[in-house]
């Protein structure tokens, strides 16, 4: 998943000048679970899926396993939405064609609207 997934989103954000961590652990959401990419001031996390590993049902890829945190997806999104934390997973495939980039930027954009219309941020 690295060279495919977290490193073309890191470099996204690189690119756009959007200050992020990676492997960062967020206990409001998720124990010991090291997101991909967070975004602490906009309570951002992403979590990037490799397709095999995470049997994506678009590609038909199944690695007959599930990891622990797939099967919790549903609980952590319900803490993100609880804690003000958006959780956006998005798929080595979306990588590939662009689409999780073009996502990506609308979320961040309006994730800062959201902030300068608060006061929160200039």
């Amino acid at each position: 998943d690295t060279k495919t997934v977290e490193i073309p989103l890191q470099q996204f954000f690189n690119r756009h000048g959007i200050p992020y961590e990676k492997h960062l652990i967020i206990r409001e959401l998720h124990p010991a679970h090291q997101f991909d990419v967070a975004i602490p001031y906009l309570k951002l996390a992403v979590e990037g899926n490799g397709c095999y590993w995470h049997s994506c049902s678009i590609c038909g890829l199944d690695c007959k396993r599930q990891r622990k945190f797939d099967q919790e997806i549903d609980i952590v999104q319900a803490r993100a939405q609880k804690a003000g934390w958006l959780l956006v997973v998005v798929w080595e495939h979306e990588i590939k064609t662009g689409a999780a980039f073009y996502k990506l930027l609308g979320i961040v954009t309006d994730r800062e609207i959201q902030l300068i219309r608060a006061g929160l941020i200039k």
